[in-house]
């Protein structure tokens, strides 16, 4: 078994100066990546190659779906700066994407390209119908946190079919709570920010639990910063959010006790679950 090294793999294609220079990235997707690429090894009918493969395309097309949900679409006139940050995360979401057809066309994997384009599709899909009925205010913030953690799924879900059948439903199942911790770290993060936040959990939180004023003020987004702050200051926002994650690493720690005697994957899944020890602390 080759060691796990698809993050430095990665880079060749994300860190590019232009982008490092005038734009952000999403943060890659290690965890699930990492967990993919941990039961692929242990399954059959293809090589340890392949497996760091496979996580490696599907690292760089949930990196491009990622930063394109960073471009900002809202109808304003932009600076030089914040105008060329839009156009290359545009570029920059294309180009991740292209490369996971290109490494995979080289290596004959004609397969696992149809697969991961449907479930590129069905993620599309799902996140359609989720930005559908939050525009009709038709999502609760808890329904908003399953949703984001299905779609952080989904392309992770393409390879059920090569991990061992004795494993895949554990698979799923640690694949659920990780995509859980990630959707929280993520939401805290941007839950400091007004304009990050807007159609996010804290929005959401915020809504449901206020006055009619302060819901139009949330709806026609004329909030400003010092407002927003009182607001989740008010409503411990991001301590919602941390009691939540505090209750999903141990539900990990739980499922890995439980539901295997595997050593190895126990030891690799802790491994997984310490940056968020350390982000939780």
């Amino acid at each position: 078994m080759i060691s796990y090294r698809v993050p430095h793999l990665a880079k060749k294609y994300t860190d590019y100066d232009m982008i490092q220079r005038h734009t952000e990235l999403p943060l890659f997707p290690n965890s699930r990546v990492r967990l993919l690429y941990t039961f692929l090894n242990q399954g059959q009918g293809h090589s340890a190659e392949d497996s760091e493969l496979f996580s490696l395309v599907t690292a760089l097309v949930q990196m491009g779906l990622d930063t394109h949900e960073m471009i900002d679409v809202q109808e304003e006139d932009l600076g030089e700066q914040d105008m060329r940050s839009r156009q290359l995360k545009v570029l920059g979401g294309d180009f991740f994407s292209s490369r996971f057809y290109q490494l995979l066309a080289q290596a004959g994997q004609i397969a696992v390209i149809a697969s991961l384009s449907e479930g590129i599709c069905r993620l599309n899909e799902r996140k359609m119908s989720l930005y559908d009925r939050m525009k009709k205010q038709l999502v609760s913030c808890e329904e908003y946190v399953h949703e984001s953690v299905q779609l952080k799924k989904q392309l992770f879900l393409s390879f059920n079919g090569m991990i061992s059948k004795d494993q895949v439903e554990l698979y799923d199942q640690l694949l659920t709570l990780f995509s859980l911790l990630d959707t929280l770290v993520e939401e805290i993060e941007v839950t400091k920010d007004v304009e990050s936040s807007r159609a996010r959990f804290a929005y959401l939180h915020i809504y449901e639990n206020e006055n009619t004023d302060v819901r139009s003020s949330l709806t026609k987004g004329n909030l400003q910063q010092d407002q927003w702050n009182e607001l989740t200051s008010k409503h411990k926002t991001v301590d919602v959010l941390m009691d939540k994650l505090s209750q999903s690493v141990p539900s990990v720690q739980r499922l890995l006790e439980t539901q295997t005697e595997d050593q190895l994957l126990r030891d690799e899944v802790k491994n997984m679950l310490e940056p968020y020890l350390t982000y939780r602390a």
